[in-house]
């Protein structure tokens, strides 16, 4: 019985080094990576059951391998040297004598009982040559040298049937000479009939028509197992084999949509994006019928009296008419915007490698209503405007669009200008949901969720922006910090430090006339406020952030600021109240301009655009009250009145300052110390303006520079003496590059005039750096 089962697997093996044979020279690496899984099972086999049956078997039974030819066979393999040769060798090894009797069943059982052979057998009916296929016209052209890249990544061997409309796609791939690619011209297997639909199809309809003659034609007209037919903006994350193993026997494979229940009644159950067909006689009979279905109706018209739409709502009835079918419930296979972007809330995740959606891998996403208008201009989803999460867009879009632009590139390298015929003719300012690619975006593409803050900095706060940046970098890694810095020495400072998740924005990046001519009229304090609204619309119209928070370089974080990102959750303008005494709200204005923040929608962009207007008009250190203005700050009384979704937050730690926290005593707050946090009445403190602050060394310090302030010891300790601390360490850290710190120092405000001066011992601190 043994020898039997031995018989067995030796021919299996023989049938399977044929094979191998046949294809060895084409597929030496994939030929050879099947040989070491053999030699490891079946060496497995031979070690585990080796003392076992010999047990069993008084006499009669002998196993040769000693460890010397082990080692040669699998060095061989290794080596890739004669691997038919070693197949051959590698079936010698296992002799069995012809004496052997035994027990039947035990034999059975120690057989049964080991599954790695069985698992490989059964493991090459997926390990076929997977057949795929999509039709394309130029336009698509990027998208289906894409697809054909991932295919390259995730099949181990494949080939893509690429059916071109178009005479210029068929010139341009042909010359491409795609190693696993197909041309098919559509018109090999136009009939008259098809002629005749053509004529009044628009070219996505007549390519919908196309679909299932497709199909139907190359089960046909090839020698094929299977195909599935995608389309071109579907792009393979990872191995296709999951595709065939969820398929399985069956002789259809339905992808369901997974879209709003509404408009699967209107627009179909399946997806007509991913499908597959068996060469079998229900897998031909199906293709026919909807290639039937299709030649007598296909059109994009929501009022179909039949209730039909395209290509895609025929398949609803497909299950029906043809029991054969499997009906994918894999989430990670033909993944699409309609399932993962605006509906159903999937858990989206990455493990190592693998993008999931719930538990399920990615293999087949649908970039359906892409349009690409040149290497670094999309719009994701031309159908309307949806917002993708962050985990989506950085896990799924933006791989893809560096896949795209990949493409691109070498597109344009093979017809140069003509690639503007690949293009989206639509006007990009009318793109729904636009997005422009920067590579700044792949460095923050591994948080799920980020943080985006944005100041303005001379070099006379330099040491500030150092401070505010490691309050930052203290309590959270994903966020982004870009910084203006003025003038060109404290740029030059802040370029030597190198600070980490941080990029400086040199002025004449988004400089105008306008700019410039205000530079020339105004102070350098007022030339900064009046880039406020300048510099938040360049970031973002140039960056993808939804969020973006204003901070003046002289606030610090005591806590991590997500709550800032809560409340403002639902909004589009972030504002601050002052809560600073009557009188100077009166003069200075009631919200705070050093902490605010802006969305990338329509709602904030005109309060920015708004505001940028009211700032280059005007903005002056001189209190207007009578024409409500003072400097960039007092415009923003108007703009809850002026403008929706503004959220005015209440909370005491969000931009806590002297004006509301010592200089109005109405305010009767209470500062205490919880669980290392720093509490303003029952809030946590989050963030604190150090206005008016000066710097007169690394160890001397005005306070708040307008008058004297009585200032609560527990202020004193928990709140201003950090800050101190950290504006020393600022200090020491820029004198270890080397630069001169004094021009950095204020010399404005003399010394002896200091309204609330200090002076602390620095070398506990300059020891620390050091």
């Amino acid at each position: 019985m043994f020898k039997h089962y031995a018989i067995k697997i030796k021919e299996k093996m023989s049938v399977l080094i044929k094979k191998m044979r046949e294809r060895l020279i084409q597929y030496k690496q994939q030929t050879l990576r099947y040989i070491k899984k053999i030699v490891v099972a079946l060496y497995a086999f031979i070690q585990k059951y080796y003392e076992k049956i010999k047990n069993i078997f008084s006499s009669g039974f002998d196993i040769k391998w000693d460890k010397r030819k082990k080692n040669k066979l699998r060095g061989s393999a290794n080596e890739s040297k004669d691997i038919s040769g070693v197949m051959d060798d590698l079936i010698q090894e296992v002799t069995i004598s012809e004496k052997v009797i035994g027990d039947k069943l035990m034999v059975q059982k120690i057989i049964m009982e080991n599954n790695d052979l069985q698992e490989i057998v059964k493991q090459m009916q997926y390990e076929k040559r997977q057949y795929f296929c999509t039709i394309v016209g130029t336009k698509y052209l990027i998208k289906v040298l894409t697809l054909y890249h991932s295919l390259e990544r995730c099949s181990a061997d494949f080939n893509l049937f690429i059916c071109c409309i178009d005479d210029f796609i068929y010139h341009v791939l042909n010359n491409m000479k795609l190693k696993n690619g197909i041309l098919i011209d559509a018109r090999s297997f136009e009939t008259e009939e098809l002629k005749k639909a053509k004529n009044s199809r628009t070219v996505s309809e007549y390519c919908w028509t196309l679909k299932s003659w497709l199909v139907s034609y190359l089960l046909d007209h090839y020698k094929i197992d299977s195909i599935i037919y995608c389309d071109s903006d579907i792009y393979f994350f990872s191995d296709t084999k999951r595709i065939y193993k969820d398929w399985g026997d069956a002789s259809l494979y339905l992808c369901p949509q997974r879209d709003l229940d509404w408009v699967e009644r209107k627009y179909g159950t399946y997806q007509a994006g991913l499908i597959g067909f068996k060469n079998n006689s229900t897998g031909k009979k199906a293709a026919a019928w909807w290639k039937g279905k299709c030649l007598e109706w296909c059109y994009s018209r929501d009022n179909d009296e039949k209730g039909r739409w395209g290509d895609q709502k025929y398949l609803d009835q497909m299950p029906r008419l043809f029991a054969d079918a499997k009906i994918s419930g894999h989430l990670g296979i033909n993944a699409a915007p309609w399932n993962t972007v605006y509906n159903n809330n999937y858990k989206i995740s990455k493990k190592e490698k693998d993008v999931f959606i719930q538990e399920y891998p990615l293999v087949a996403y649908h970039f359906s209503c892409i349009d690409i208008f040149d290497k670094d201009y999309f719009d994701l989803w031309n159908l309307g405007t949806i917002e993708v999460p962050n985990v989506i867009k950085n896990k799924i879009y933006l791989p893809y669009l560096v896949e795209l632009r990949k493409s691109i590139e070498i597109v344009e390298k093979a017809i140069g200008k003509k690639i503007k015929m690949c293009f989206s003719d639509k006007e990009m300012n009318k793109a729904k949901t636009f997005l422009k690619y920067s590579d700044f975006d792949l460095k923050v593409s591994r948080w799920d969720h980020m943080y985006y803050f944005c100041s303005i900095a001379t070099e006379k706060y330099v040491f500030k922006i150092i401070a505010l940046h490691h309050s930052l970098i203290s309590k959270l890694e994903n966020f982004h910090l870009w910084i203006c810095c003025v003038d060109k020495h404290g740029y030059m400072i802040l370029e030597k430090l190198k600070l980490s998740n941080v990029s400086l924005i040199p002025l004449e990046v988004f400089e105008n006339k306008e700019v410039r001519k205000i530079k020339e009229t105004r102070q350098l304090h007022e030339f900064c406020w009046s880039l406020k609204p300048i510099f938040c619309s360049y970031l973002l119209n140039h960056y993808n952030i939804e969020k973006l928070l204003y901070c003046d370089a002289d606030l610090y974080f005591f806590a991590h600021p997500e709550k800032i990102f809560e409340e403002w959750k639902g909004h589009a303008t972030f504002l601050t109240r002052q809560n600073a005494p009557a009188e100077m709200e009166q003069l200075n204005g009631k919200y705070q301009a050093g902490l605010i923040g802006f969305s990338k929608n329509q709602y904030s962009l005109r309060v920015l655009s708004w505001w940028e207007e009211q700032c280059l008009n005007w903005c002056y250190d001189k209190p207007e009250p009578e024409l409500k203005r003072w400097g960039d700050q007092k415009y923003l009384d108007q703009v809850p009145l002026l403008f929706t979704f503004i959220k005015i937050n209440n909370h005491k730690g969000i931009n806590t300052a002297p004006w509301n926290l010592i200089l109005n005593t109405k305010n009767l707050n209470e500062i205490k110390v919880s669980e290392n946090k720093v509490l303003v009445n029952k809030d946590t403190l989050i963030a604190y303006h150090f206005g008016s602050l000066l710097i007169y060394n690394d160890k001397e310090f005005d306070l708040w520079k307008w008058e004297h302030l009585n200032i609560d010891y527990r202020i004193m300790d928990h709140i201003y003496l950090p800050y101190l601390k950290e504006l020393q360490k600022a200090v020491y850290i820029v004198k270890k590059l080397n630069l001169d710190v004094q021009r950095l120092y204020n010399n404005e405000y003399p010394i002896k005039d200091s309204k609330n001066y200090i002076c602390l011992n620095g070398a506990d601190h300059e020891e620390k750096v050091k």
